[in-house]
């Protein structure tokens, strides 16, 4: 249960394997010029690789089945650290470890845990408190997730793999509405109405909705309708969504033809919206 420190330049390669740490555990500031593996471990405490230097490859294997219990019991701090070629996590408990201010395009994940199944790929960087005595607000820690974000975003990219590189784009962009809030009404509305064209299912609703709400308001307010009822106002705001001309309706009011521009517009963005977010979901 003791506190165990390693600060050094370790010149050649190392390998730590079968160890459990039972205390903390701290490499803050140690330099790995060889490559290092660590295999079948479990750090029970935090333990501190911050602001260490890795010089060559590294690896962090799991060592038992049960994921929620691999290598990283407790907090891992990995900020500010140097990765001079790359570092691999295999089966690792990711729920408390922090990647802030470090390169994201140099770490690999593979079968890994992080804490929450039904939104896999949230960093523990969005989601722990800011503590009152660092100066740091809100804003800066949501700006350095969404770059974290944003660079794992273009590792996958670069890997050829859309489905998780679809996963960080989701996260990148929910940390940028959430540090700008109302300054950017238009990406609210992207995310409330497609979920930044990831989400298939709220695109599919929220055309449905839009298509409801357009022809309850010409129900409401254009009775020149070839025949009276929702149902006509329902057909006629469908064809107007498709650029069909409608030679038996004649609009009363200038609110009408307003509407009508509006289903123009509004009605095809959401439809694309809807067929790039089926895109984006099945090239996975």
């Amino acid at each position: 249960n003791e506190e165990q420190t390693i600060k050094e330049t370790i010149e050649k390669s190392v390998k730590y394997s079968g160890i459990i740490f039972e205390g903390l555990v701290q490499f803050k500031n140690t330099i790995f010029n060889g490559d290092a593996i660590f295999r079948g471990l479990l750090f029970n405490k935090t333990v501190f690789f911050n602001e260490s230097v890795f010089s060559n490859d590294v690896r962090f294997h799991g060592r038992i089945k049960n994921e929620e219990e691999g290598l990283f019991g407790d907090l891992a701090d990995f900020t500010n650290i140097i990765i001079r070629k790359s570092i691999l996590f295999e089966k690792a408990n990711l729920s408390k470890i922090s990647f802030l201010n470090t390169d994201g395009r140099r770490i690999d994940f593979v079968n890994c845990y992080w804490g929450n199944n039904d939104q896999p790929y949230v960093l523990y960087d969005e989601q722990k408190p800011i503590s009152p005595s660092f100066s740091e607000n809100r804003k800066d820690r949501l700006r350095r997730v969404e770059t974290l974000y944003r660079q794992f975003k273009q590792k996958a990219k670069e890997s050829h793999d859309e489905g998780e590189a679809s996963l960080w784009h989701y996260r990148e962009k929910l940390m940028r509405m959430k540090r700008l809030k109302w300054k950017d009404p238009v990406l609210f509305f992207y995310w409330l109405t497609s979920g930044f064209a990831e989400r298939p299912f709220r695109s599919f609703v929220s055309l449905i909705v839009l298509i409801l709400l357009f022809a309850l308001s010409f129900f409401l307010i254009e009775e020149n309708f070839s025949e009276p009822g929702f149902a006509t106002a329902l057909t006629d705001t469908i064809l107007y969504a498709s650029f069909t001309k409608l030679t038996a309706v004649k609009l009363s009011s200038n609110g009408a033809r307003l509407l009508v521009v509006a289903t123009k517009i509004i009605l095809p963005l959401q439809a694309a919206l809807l067929a790039l977010a089926i895109r984006n979901r099945y090239r996975r």
